[in-house]
């Protein structure tokens, strides 16, 4: 059975230490993708910016999908500036459940995986990582789907 899910967004938020606001950072630039399935509809480019498809809808055209001949494919985003994160989330638009992997990159590129547990994940496509842990100004992060 070939594996089909749509990755739509990845996004930051930061909680300010000075009140009680909070800032949304999409993703700005694709870094590099395992595969897409063409250059336009479920380009890896669908991933970035404002989302324009609801999470666990139907399969859309404007998000996200990898090759799906692949056993596992990633997609790594890099962010307008960088952050120090109090979560991350990610929206999966089609079957969602499949993330086995979050990394975040420091501003030398130094990759560091993320912990994340099933608990993370909801049924309404959304998986909420935290990243308390990370104490440092984050550039990109990778995905992976497996």
């Amino acid at each position: 059975m070939i594996k089909k899910c749509n990755l739509l967004f990845l996004l930051f938020i930061l909680f300010s230490f000075t009140g009680n606001s909070q800032q949304i950072q999409w993703g700005f630039k694709i870094l590099d993708h395992s595969s897409q399935r063409s250059s336009k509809s479920y380009s890896a480019v669908q991933a970035l910016g404002i989302p324009n498809v609801l999470p666990r809808s139907v399969d859309n055209i404007k998000s996200w999908e990898s090759n799906s001949s692949e056993k596992e494919s990633f997609i790594k985003v890099g962010y307008l500036t960088p952050i120090i994160p109090k979560q991350l989330i990610i929206v999966e638009t089609l079957n969602p459940g499949h993330i086995s992997a979050a990394y975040v990159y420091d501003a030398s590129g130094k990759e560091y995986k993320l912990n994340h547990t099933l608990e993370g994940k909801t049924s309404n496509g959304l998986l909420q990582i935290n990243t308390e842990d990370v104490k440092f100004y984050v550039i990109a992060v990778k995905i992976v789907d497996a």
